[in-house]
């Protein structure tokens, strides 16, 4: 069974320049020993998003949870339908989820990125969509 780690309504994280942006962290461990960590946009971040911050979060999330390996990660992004209120998308925010505290139904991404060695930084994120089941069932597992 996988533990809650974190439940942050408000991580902070590296925006551009000056920019410091924010976004709601729920983090497990899994089962498997990996970690989760679904990051989701808030409606109020003025900051750069986390969409365009993945890289950022990432190396950020390697770091809080003294990760060495980035397969040790699996970083969702999350954008509830909420969010997409005023864009030409759904309207309605409906359901939390039962199993994940304060995720609404959206879209969800897992994001890879890799190690700059001459950097020191996660680099080059990658993105692959994911089912709200998947998540729950890696939380149940």
């Amino acid at each position: 069974m996988s533990e809650l780690l974190k439940n942050e309504p408000h991580y902070e994280y590296p925006g551009y320049g000056q920019d410091v942006g924010f976004c709601h962290l729920l983090a497990y461990k899994l089962s498997d020993g990996r970690i989760l960590a679904i990051v989701t946009q808030p409606t109020d971040n003025t900051a750069a998003s986390v969409t365009n911050r993945a890289e950022a979060i990432f190396t950020q999330l390697m770091t809080d949870f003294e990760l060495t390996d980035p397969l040790q990660l699996i970083q969702v992004e999350h954008y509830a339908r909420e969010w997409y209120k005023g864009r030409e998308q759904e309207d309605a925010a409906g359901e939390p989820s039962a199993v994940l505290p304060d995720v609404y139904p959206g879209d969800f991404d897992q994001v890879q990125c890799w190690f700059n060695q001459t950097s020191g930084q996660y680099i080059n994120p990658t993105w692959s969509p994911l089912s709200q089941e998947e998540i729950e069932a890696w939380v149940q597992a």
